[in-house]
């Protein structure tokens, strides 16, 4: 399908949507609430979890986040409260503001232009070692983290420190 930088077409299934952005399948499950609010939640595949199940065979914290987000129909918002909850968190807003705040706290290891570039070509072994390391957050957080800006697009999601680090060059 060819689409336009921009545009976005959606598949209805009840409640399942599919998402193509720039040509990606994206697969979201989403609620429709009153006043037109809409509640996404990322979805990966169980196709997807078992790629990343072969690719991060050597993380065992990766393998058992991958496990719970698969125990969660792929939904890598609940994956990652479960989690918390498991290793001790208590995160008091709901799941996809939770998880993005979480990512946002890793975003200058993540950004980093070689970890980006991996992320985007779909491989992650060299970022999971390298969070896992930095400490920010807990080992068993770091595959939903990672996995969810992936799926939000790793370039979008680095664009606002891009465009800070930008701001501080022109000065």
């Amino acid at each position: 399908m060819k689409t336009h930088p921009s545009t976005f077409h959606f598949v209805s299934k009840s409640n399942n949507f599919l998402l193509w952005h720039n040509g990606n399948q994206r697969r979201f499950a989403c609620t429709i609430l009153p006043l037109a609010k809409i509640d996404c939640m990322t979805i990966l595949t169980t196709e997807q979890i078992a790629e990343f199940r072969d690719q991060l065979a050597n993380y065992p914290d990766a393998f058992k986040a991958l496990q719970v987000i698969a125990d969660c129909e792929g939904d890598i918002e609940d994956a990652a409260m479960v989690i918390a909850i498991r290793v001790g968190q208590q995160p008091d807003t709901a799941n996809a503001l939770w998880l993005d705040s979480l990512a946002k706290k890793c975003r200058a290891v993540i950004c980093q232009q070689e970890f980006r570039n991996d992320m985007v070509n779909g491989n992650f072994s060299a970022i999971v070692e390298a969070l896992i390391n930095t400490k920010i957050c807990h080992p068993l957080l770091v595959t939903p983290v990672l996995l969810y800006v992936f799926q939000q697009g790793v370039n979008k999601f680095c664009q606002s420190l891009d465009e800070v680090i930008e701001n501080k060059r022109e000065k």
